[in-house]
């Protein structure tokens, strides 16, 4: 019997804990509550138009024409780049390539190799549909520069691809062997 009366004591104390709150003060709390809720309402709804006018933004900018230049202007660009590129740099002479002579005696691992008025250098390997390389060949008279994409028994300013490995180029010309690699192996 004593438990009986301890427990009905704890709910009567937890009955008199909730009965000191005015209606006052519970109607405070209740308009608390609910300025939070709304508080929070407009701060999502405001947050996700901005979302919107960030879309609008970017789809009226990418309807917005760009700025183009005439043809005039274009061309005279053109022509200052091509003077640039052309133009030699003080102090720096232009190589233009190997004499007869040492362009048949190189041999062995190169990291470029000199052909006629050329330098081939080996820039990737690629096995898609088909190993095939990529080299650069730099004109060096003008320094124009273009990619060559080179398959096995292709013959390049007299040298024959003779293997593609996945660091090298295996070359044969001039009754020699080269070794044109991807990367620097003395190092």
């Amino acid at each position: 019997m004593l438990n009986l009366k301890k427990s009905s004591k704890k709910q009567h104390g937890k009955a008199t804990w909730l009965n000191r709150f005015t209606k006052q003060e519970l109607l405070f709390v209740w308009l608390v509550l609910i300025i939070f809720i709304l508080f929070d309402l407009f701060t999502r709804i405001n947050t996700s138009s901005d979302d919107i006018n960030n879309v609008w933004s970017q789809q009226s900018l990418s309807t917005t024409p760009l700025l183009l230049l005439d043809n005039v202007h274009l061309n005279e660009l053109a022509n200052k780049l091509d003077k640039f590129e052309q133009s030699e740099k003080p102090g720096v002479e232009k190589q233009q390539g190997l004499t007869e002579a040492e362009r048949i005696a190189q041999q062995g691992d190169l990291n470029e190799l000199y052909a006629k008025n050329m330098r081939l250098t080996l820039v990737g390997v690629f096995n898609q549909g088909g190993r095939f390389a990529v080299i650069a060949q730099e004109n060096l008279t003008t320094s124009k520069r273009e990619l060559l994409r080179v398959s096995l028994s292709d013959t390049i300013d007299g040298y024959t691809v003779q293997n593609i490995l996945p660091n090298k180029l295996v070359l044969t010309g001039y009754n020699n062997e080269i070794n044109l690699h991807l990367y620097n192996t003395n190092s």
